[in-house]
């Protein structure tokens, strides 16, 4: 078995450690946007924390933490009839992706109790599914069910804009103003 190089390793877990934070801290942050804009998904999730899992899955198919991904392609492949030589560099636009209307009914329609929320591609697919996947989404869920329990009148503060850092690929608001 072929061992790490020490550079290997520490670039390794540094990727694990701002990749899990930026995206969790996007997905808490697209999470109380998109939710407390929409106060009826609020409310539900206040009264039925059994809800909080799937609308965390439909923020991220909605909201996704990562909007575009890059990727190489190993070998040729025709998608969408289009052909893809290998080792084409490709941006795989995932929030497109997420509202596909093959997929989703009503994509452009934010709904907590979407059935086939968990369908979305914001953590990747297959062999390229992202290993903190559980991770954020615990960290999600606990975080909603404890602010929604003990603030269920948190509301957003009047008419602030929101601001997005500039990226390519992650999406989540610099700061979400709120009030109770």
């Amino acid at each position: 078995m072929a061992r790490l190089e020490p550079r290997e390793a520490t670039s390794i877990m540094l990727i694990m450690l701002f990749a899990g934070h930026e995206t969790t801290t996007n997905l808490l942050g697209n999470s109380f946007h998109r939710l407390l804009a929409d106060r009826a998904s609020w409310e539900a999730i206040c009264r039925e924390p059994g809800l909080i899992p799937n609308a965390i899955e439909e923020v991220l198919r909605f909201d996704s933490s990562v909007i575009t991904w890059r990727h190489k392609a190993k070998q040729a492949v025709d998608i969408g009839g289009v052909s893809v030589p290998a080792e084409a560099k490709l941006l795989l636009l995932l929030g497109s992706a997420n509202r596909d209307p093959a997929v989703f009914a009503n994509p452009d329609e934010f709904d907590i109790r979407r059935p086939n929320a968990r369908e979305h591609l914001s953590f990747g697919y297959g062999v390229h599914n992202c290993l903190g996947a559980p991770l954020a989404r615990l960290e999600a869920r606990v975080v909603l069910e404890e602010v929604s329990r003990r603030l269920p009148t948190l509301r957003l503060a009047g008419n602030t804009a929101l601001e997005f850092p500039p990226s390519i690929s992650h999406r989540g608001p610099c700061s979400l103003k709120v009030e109770w």
